[in-house]
């Protein structure tokens, strides 16, 4: 074998490894799973979004804000029950516990999205980034799901 296939050999495998890996994240011990975006309904310009994160480190992250280039403005929201009368709260910093998790749902915590680009939700998939109060940023793609 020439010098040279071992080179591109190992090279299509850091390639293959690469492709993968899903998102990468500064802290390995932040795991995202099942995120995902409801599709418009038709006339509306507002979207929800849904996310579990785990932590399995040692130190709570704090989360303070979402993002999306698909979007005017992505905003943590909770909805909680009060006298009987269901509000829906914005919430400023979520604070991710040492070695627990957060599972966004449906009625509970979520991220509402709005002045969506019609287009963009149109598609498969929205980008999305989560900065934490540590600077790191992760970017994500969420999948567009119907929710009707």
């Amino acid at each position: 074998m020439s010098p040279i296939k071992p080179k591109i050999i190992t090279a299509l495998l850091l390639l293959v490894g690469l492709f993968f890996c899903g998102y990468s994240s500064a802290d390995p011990l932040l795991n995202i799973e099942s995120a995902y975006v409801t599709a418009l309904i038709p006339g509306q310009e507002v979207s929800a979004g849904y996310i579990s994160i785990s932590n399995s480190g040692d130190q709570d992250q704090v989360l303070q804000s979402f993002n999306s280039s698909a979007a005017q403005m992505v905003q943590l929201h909770e909805v909680a029950i009060s006298s009987g009368i269901m509000s829906m709260d914005k919430v400023d910093e979520l604070v991710l516990p040492a070695g627990g998790s957060i599972n966004m749902q449906p009625g509970g915590l979520h991220l509402m999205i709005m002045g969506v680009d019609k287009e963009a939700f149109a598609g498969d998939s929205v980008d999305m980034q989560i900065s934490f109060a540590n600077g790191e940023v992760i970017d994500i793609n969420m999948p567009v799901r119907k929710s009707y």
